[in-house]
């Protein structure tokens, strides 16, 4: 027990001393999301915002809790299906000499859908994980510009128009999501 509590004092020593851990940071983003599989056919890939808060939790190991927004056309229909989701996105860094730092990451979390036309209204709940990767290019001390990809796997439960579900219309596909934006270290 007590060879744990100091090898446990000294890695939170290490990541402690660490630069690349100093300081949560928050960042935010656009976003293009392009929805793939028969159950979105006649979906129009679309454009949003991203926005997320990322914690230290190892030299090269960070964890992001955010949340996203994307509008989509939808064919023969005026108004746009909005998709919203909440996620968490862990992060592995590598260290590279210079300003540009490679990631890996992982994104899952929650979503919902909703459109509205003709004083109607349909919605549907699901989840999203995936994984991809992207690059941190410092511009200033404290000061990013974030570039990523993922590739994700989303189901939806079935839809409830107007409040009533309706059964057996449950979708699933695949999402690409490209995006672009800017991480601030807090602190120092």
């Amino acid at each position: 027990m007590r060879a744990l509590r100091m090898l446990a004092m000294l890695a939170g020593m290490g990541v402690a001393s660490s630069p690349l851990v100093a300081q949560m940071s928050v960042g935010g983003g656009a976003l293009y999301a392009s929805l793939s599989g028969s159950d979105f056919d006649g979906t129009d890939a679309g454009f949003g915002l991203d926005g997320q808060v990322r914690f230290p939790l190892a030299s090269s190991f960070t964890l992001g809790l955010g949340g996203q927004f994307t509008s989509h056309g939808l064919q023969g229909l005026s108004d746009n299906l909005k998709v919203l989701g909440i996620f968490a996105e862990p992060r592995l860094m590598f260290a590279t000499p210079g300003s540009l730092k490679p990631y890996l990451a992982a994104r899952g979390g929650y979503l919902h859908e909703s459109v509205s036309s003709g004083g109607s209204s349909a919605s549907a709940s699901g989840w999203y994980a995936g994984g991809g990767g992207g690059l941190l290019i410092a511009v200033g001390p404290m000061v990013s510009v974030d570039l990523g990809a993922l590739f994700s796997t989303a189901s939806f439960g079935d839809f409830s128009v107007n409040g009533t579900s309706v059964a057996n219309t449950s979708t699933s596909g695949t999402v690409l999501s490209v995006r672009g934006g800017i991480l601030v270290q807090l602190g120092k």
